[in-house]
């Protein structure tokens, strides 16, 4: 009879071991589970976070296009600026030849008078 006593506090004994290793196991897996729907958030998160990034670099490189664009079209009115100023600088070249040639002819026809005695 104690035999059977002993054998049966031995299978209680077995029984707890195992209840409490199952409970153990189901917290661990409890813990998995936790730690895997964290993970997919913090996952989809970083998903966002990347669209956002991917956006505001498509933001900055249309700025840039805007900015080239307008850097061109500068450019192109800096030479216009530069092409329309040449002109009036080789009218005033002109001007100040035909100046210094006609103030020549001044001095040309003084020195021809001056021959003459009056």
């Amino acid at each position: 009879m104690e035999d059977v006593n002993k054998q049966g506090h031995n299978s209680e004994v077995i029984v707890e071991r195992q209840e409490k290793s199952v409970q153990q196991l189901h917290q661990v897996f409890l813990d998995i589970n936790t730690s895997t729907d964290d993970m997919v958030l913090k996952v989809m998160d970083v998903g966002e976070k990347s669209k956002e990034v991917q956006n505001a670099v498509n933001i900055l490189n249309d700025a840039m296009r805007q900015i080239a664009a307008v850097t061109q079209e500068t450019s192109a009115g800096s030479q216009e600026v530069a092409s329309s100023t040449e002109q009036p600088t080789a009218n005033i070249e002109q001007v100040s030849t035909m100046t210094n040639r006609v103030a020549d002819m001044g001095m040309n026809l003084q020195r021809l008078m001056g021959q003459f005695k009056y």
